[in-house]
């Protein structure tokens, strides 16, 4: 199995979770790993204007497609994921569906890639980076099951964020 045949498995409504992954390994302790931040924040970015632009699918340049991994391996990774999937069915559903698409869609992958290039920049600075992912997390989540709810908890996030930094200045 390779990378290639992963990404053409990915369509568009599975980028919200593709945005949600690499926002919630920032806000794990493995962060602390210099880089690592910066490289998950890279690839919010990449996700964020694959929404942008309205991507129909994932692109990845031909070297990354090739890679091949052993697929037998991440049976356990797909097993735990999918539990982790039923338990967010219960928890949501598709409402409020005008935030997750449409201008609010637009609007918020370009928040994501500026809240995600900022997180490149000042990823240094103690947990900024987690400050500036945490919204991406609410997004990336909103996204996948359509829920306009969670969408709205991300621009909550987001606004007291903005609003401590505004306090402290």
């Amino acid at each position: 199995m390779n990378i290639g045949e992963v990404a053409d498995s990915i369509d568009a409504p599975a980028f919200g979770i593709l945005l949600l992954l690499p926002a919630l390994i920032v806000i794990l302790p493995i962060s602390i790993i210099p880089g690592v931040s910066s490289l998950c924040a890279a690839v919010a970015v990449f996700i964020g204007c694959h929404i942008l632009f309205g991507r129909e699918a994932l692109w990845l340049p031909e070297r990354i497609r090739n890679i091949y991994f052993n697929g037998n391996r991440m049976t356990p990774i797909f097993r735990k994921m999918n539990g982790v999937t039923k338990k967010l069915d219960r928890f949501s559903k598709p409402r409020l569906t005008f935030m997750t698409g449409g201008f609010a869609g637009k609007l918020a992958s370009v928040t994501v890639i500026i809240l995600a290039s900022a997180t490149i920049v000042l990823g240094f600075i103690p947990l900024v980076d987690i400050a500036l992912m945490l919204p991406i997390v609410f997004f990336g989540l909103g996204s996948y099951t359509r829920d306009g709810l969670i969408t709205g908890i991300g621009w909550l996030v987001l606004a007291m964020g903005a609003g401590g930094v505004g306090f402290l200045i």
